[in-house]
């Protein structure tokens, strides 16, 4: 019996991996046929037949190849990509003819040959967040294909010949932006698949007025178009209709357009029409159903904010939650965005909601109660104008005083127990002056909280010109005047460094005025080869490590430990430094690192061993033989747990494996600050270990999770805590910190020194 279930898992296995391999090769056959679409100009042109320029390389807002319009194809040359022995001698030929789907001979039509190219450089992935480095970065890939591109013109006959240099997919356009080409696009050059005598049909392309609109004679704010020609699905490049886009190139013939909300499929509406080619086109109306739910329309009075989002909350939990914007995701309904300025809440149930507006869950702009009837409804927000005494207003200067423009502004929160940074909504007023909005102050991140009036602000201002500037400032400042004074580069040398490769360490240097927990694990002025495109500390470190464009002036230079995810981890070294526009030269010594190797006191299974050091938390690696390791960690205490078995403290450096020998939680921790506040005005901070409630000691207490709500019930309550080795006592005595306290929010259990 045993031995049948065997055979019969074997087979159902076998099955499926077949099953897999087979969907995954028709799929990217499928997905091989799906051009994207040239953009286009005013003049008619697309801008793959523009000449890119060195300025235009340069200039971060040219892009290339943006899917709006007609592709050049969209069925491919079913041939598999080339292999070793399949790589094409040099100067091979692309050959075939075309003819129109009349049957006439396409004559004198010119084709272009687009060859995939090798990336020289990969952007590096910390630098996703710059959109200028990835705008510099596409147009630089668009140039680099545009000049590896070949021409040419089909000749009375319609036949062509392209010539190709490289092993590679070529995607071959017309480039009339009347006339498409089909059944065949995407060619792979292999000797296995001969590129000759390739067949394309073109297709004459018909402008085309639509529009979309419900039954009551509104209209949606945008809906997805595809389209059918003779019976056959077509597809030419992303086709959304909205009120700013209504017309779209279409083949002429009998087609069928269908148009649909991207938010609800099943407001489909369709219909089939004759386009003639040498008649004006008609008008094509398409009727959709209204979808049954909640439609919120933003109006803002200038393209002042970007990344809107939207969201409600049920009204027990808008009175009950102090983060709102963060209890949406979990107690509520994050709307589904329409382009450019509508949200769609699919059927909420009945009830009262709060409406908020806000930008990247930091930023509230607009909250608005809603009853919700359960029926299709709509609800319009209008945004009022910004006003430059609801922001901080920052003037920035150039070193020789003058105002500046241009600028692009980040700001970061800045506390010592916080790691939130990358916070940007701010409008260039004109005359070097900049209106910052600030984030809300219970903006919470990574589970930690602290109040606005304990933090700073720390404001970074990036320009072309005058490189990189950081201010800290109070939370709720007014004004701030910031001048650039020039930068310089910093060079780094590591002593001490073992033969063995060094991971997750990061070098960083961080300028006076920088959010210094959010800067130390970000190494922003770092040069990065592109033989190591990985993020700072997960790639080896290295002996010698380049900054560029660091401000001049104070800085610290800091050799970061990354334990767990996230930017967490323990300081290794630092020193004091001065950047000058000279530049600077100075050595970190890397201190002795050890692995931690540790022997369970029973098989784990599923279970994993994690290890705490300071306020970083990180999984242990299991290894064959059953042991647990963490690698590379510098000397001091680490607290090892596993869940439902207890916690055991370890000193490195160890003479050897250290056993397991639990001991049960004697004590709480403060592992992030409540929501309330109450905790953080009572005097507890990050990390504090409560070791007593009103005197009572929580060591060998069997269930602290029951203590710890018994104590909740008191009007007010004395903790024992442990701080940095010192002892002390903290009251809680305003109302609020009960209901949190007796869920748990922000303690956990944990064991003593």
């Amino acid at each position: 019996m045993v031995r049948n279930w065997t055979l019969g898992l074997c087979g159902l296995a076998v099955g499926l991996l077949a099953g897999i391999g087979l969907g995954w090769w028709l799929a990217s056959q499928g997905q091989a046929g799906q051009t994207p679409a040239p953009a286009t100009v005013a003049d008619g042109t697309r801008v793959d037949d523009r000449t890119p320029t060195a300025s235009s390389v340069n200039r971060p807002k040219v892009k290339a190849e943006v899917p709006e319009g007609p592709a050049a194809a969209s069925a491919p040359v079913q041939s598999p990509p080339p292999g070793k022995a399949d790589l094409p001698a040099p100067d091979a030929e692309l050959s075939g003819s075309v003819v129109f789907d009349d049957g006439k001979v396409a004559a004198g039509l010119r084709l272009r040959a687009l060859p995939d190219v090798p990336d020289p450089e990969p952007l590096h992935v910390q630098d996703t967040w710059d959109v200028e480095r990835r705008m510099d970065h596409a147009a630089a890939m668009a140039k680099a294909r545009f000049d590896a591109a070949t021409e040419t013109t089909t000749d009375d006959a319609g036949n062509f010949v392209l010539a190709v240099h490289s092993a590679s997919r070529y995607q071959i356009r017309c480039l009339d932006p009347r006339i498409v080409l089909v059944a065949g696009s995407n060619v792979h050059v292999t000797y296995n698949a001969p590129t000759r005598n390739i067949a394309f049909k073109a297709l004459r392309l018909v402008e085309v007025s639509v529009d979309v609109k419900y039954e009551d004679d509104t209209a949606p704010a945008a809906a997805q178009l595809t389209l059918t020609w003779s019976g056959t699905p077509l597809f030419l490049g992303s086709m959304v209709w909205s009120a700013a886009q209504r017309k779209f190139l279409l083949p002429a013939g009998k087609i069928a357009l269908s148009a649909r909300l991207p938010q609800d499929p099943s407001t489909e509406g369709s219909t089939s029409l004759t386009l003639p080619l040498d008649q004006a086109a008609p008008e094509v109306v398409i009727v959709l159903k209204r979808p049954l739910g909640l439609t919120v329309t933003v109006i803002q009075p200038s393209p002042y904010y970007a990344d809107v989002g939207c969201g409600i909350l049920g009204e027990e939990h808008a009175k009950t939650e102090s983060m709102l914007l963060l209890s949406i995701p979990r107690l509520g309904h994050v709307g589904q965005r329409i382009p450019p300025n509508q949200y769609f809440f699919k059927a909420p149930e009945k009830g009262n909601y709060l409406v908020l507006v806000h930008v990247n869950s930091a930023f509230i702009l607009h909250r608005a109660n809603l009853a919700v009837t359960g029926d299709a409804q709509n609800l319009t927000i209008e945004l009022q104008a910004p006003k430059r005494d609801e922001h901080m207003v920052v003037r920035l200067f150039s070193p020789e005083g003058k105002p500046v423009d241009g600028a692009k502004m980040m700001m970061a929160l800045d506390h010592p127990d916080v790691s939130i940074g990358d916070l940007s909504l701010f409008m260039a007023a004109g005359a070097g002056e900049y209106w910052i909005r600030r984030p809300e102050p219970e903006l919470a991140r990574f589970e930690m909280f602290a109040p606005a009036e304990e933090c700073g602000l720390s404001i970074r201002a990036t320009h072309r010109q005058w490189g990189t500037v950081f201010k800290s400032v109070p939370f709720n400042a007014k004004e701030a005047d910031i001048r650039f004074g020039g930068v310089g580069d910093v060079t780094v040398r590591i002593s001490n460094l073992p033969a063995d490769p060094v991971v997750n360490v990061v070098v960083s240097v961080v300028p006076e005025g920088a959010a210094t927990v959010r800067e130390m694990g970000l190494s922003h002025f770092q040069e990065r080869p592109a033989s190591a495109p990985t993020a700072p500390g997960r790639s080896p470190l290295q002996a010698v490590t380049q900054f560029r464009g660091v401000p001049v002036g104070p800085a610290t230079l800091y050799l970061f430990k990354l334990i767990g995810a996230g930017q967490s981890g323990v300081v290794l070294a630092s020193k004091t430094i001065s950047v000058t526009a000279t530049g600077v030269e100075e050595t970190l010594e890397l201190p002795g690192l050890y692995d931690l190797v540790v022997v369970p006191d029973a098989p784990l299974g599923r279970l994993e061993m994690s290890l705490r050091c300071e306020q970083s938390w990180s999984s242990m690696i299991k290894r064959e033989d059953g042991t647990c390791v963490a690698r590379q960690l510098p000397q001091g205490d680490y607290l090892v747990s596993v869940s439902g078995r207890g916690f055991m403290w370890v000193s490195l450096p160890a003479s050897g494996p250290v056993k397991f020998e639990p001991k049960p939680a004697n004590a709480l921790r403060i592992s992030f600050y409540d929501a309330k506040g109450a905790y953080y005005r009572a005097g507890l901070r990050l990390g504090d270990v409560i070791t007593a409630m009103d005197g009572q000691i929580l060591d060998g207490h069997p269930d602290l999770r029951a203590l710890r709500q018994e104590a909740a019930e008191r009007p007010t309550l004395t903790l024992d805590i442990l701080r940095g080795g010192k002892t002390m006592q903290v009251v809680l005595r305003e109302s609020g910190w009960q209901a949190p306290f007796a869920r748990g929010d922000g303690i956990s259990s944990t064991l003593k020194r």
